[in-house]
C-alpha cells in the first residue's frame, strides 16, 4: 500500500538567504504529494523509492532538534524492515547532508553530497544523471541566482542525461522552498511551491 516514487531529487540550502529547498522529478504522476519536504530554518528531506511519506516530517522534526542528517537517517531506518527498499536524502541549515540508498533499489541507484546539497536517484539510466545534477548545482554557487532557479536548472541537467529510465511513462515534477523571512500562507514559511501533476515533458 505504500507509494513507489523511483526518481531523482535534490535537497539544498542557500546559507545567504536561509532558504531550504527540495526538488524532484519522476515518471510517475503526482510526485509532489509524497517526496519533497522543507521547513524554514530546519532544512529539507526527500523520501522516495518505496516511499515512507512520514519520513518527511519525522526527518525534519529530528533535524529541528539538532540531530544531524546522518544520525537522523539512522534513527528513522533503525527498525524499518523495508529499509533496503527505501531511498532518502536530507540536509540541514548547517549544510550537513546525508542520503540512504537501500540495496533493494533498482539500477541505477545512488547519491552524491556536496557543498549545500545532496542529490539521490534510483531507476536511472546511469550515474551520469546524478553527476549532471551535482555539477550544474555546484556551477551556480555564488552566482546570485535564486535557490529555486538553481535547483530547477540542476534537475533539467539530469533529465537531459536521460533521467528516469522508464521512458514513455507520465512525468511529474515538484519543487518546494522554505524561507524564514517569508511568512508564506498561514505562517508556513513556504515561499515557493510548484507541482506539475503529470505532463509529457
Amino acid at each position: 500500500g505504500q507509494p513507489q516514487y523511483s526518481t531523482f531529487s535534490l535537497c539544498a540550502i542557500d546559507p545567504v538567504t536561509g532558504q531550504s529547498g527540495a526538488a524532484v522529478t519522476t515518471r510517475v504522476p503526482f510526485v509532489g504529494r509524497a517526496v519533497p519536504w522543507v521547513r524554514a530554518g530546519v532544512g529539507a528531506v526527500c523520501t522516495q523509492a518505496s516511499t515512507m511519506v512520514e519520513y518527511g516530517t519525522r526527518g525534519l522534526d529530528l533535524m529541528a532538534k539538532g540531530v544531524e542528517p546522518r544520525e537522523a537517517l539512522g534513527q528513522l531506518l533503525s527498525d524499518d524492515a523495508a529499509r533496503e527498499s527505501r531511498q532518502l536524502g536530507m540536509i540541514d541549515m548547517k549544510g550537513r547532508a546525508a542520503a540512504h540508498t537501500g540495496k533493494g533499489n533498482g539500477d541505477w541507484a545512488g547519491s552524491r553530497q556536496g557543498l549545500h546539497y545532496t542529490v539521490q536517484a534510483n531507476i536511472m539510466v546511469g550515474p551520469e544523471v546524478v553527476e549532471a545534477v551535482a555539477r550544474t548545482f555546484e556551477a551556480t554557487e555564488g552566482a546570485g541566482m535564486p535557490l529555486a532557479e538553481r535547483m530547477i536548472l540542476a534537475l533539467e541537467a539530469g533529465q537531459a542525461k536521460g533521467g528516469d529510465r522508464r521512458w514513455g511513462n507520465l512525468q511529474s515534477a515538484a519543487i518546494k522552498v522554505a524561507d524564514p523571512n517569508d511568512p508564506g500562507r498561514g505562517n508556513d514559511h513556504i515561499t515557493l511551491a510548484i507541482e506539475v501533476g503529470e505532463h509529457a515533458e
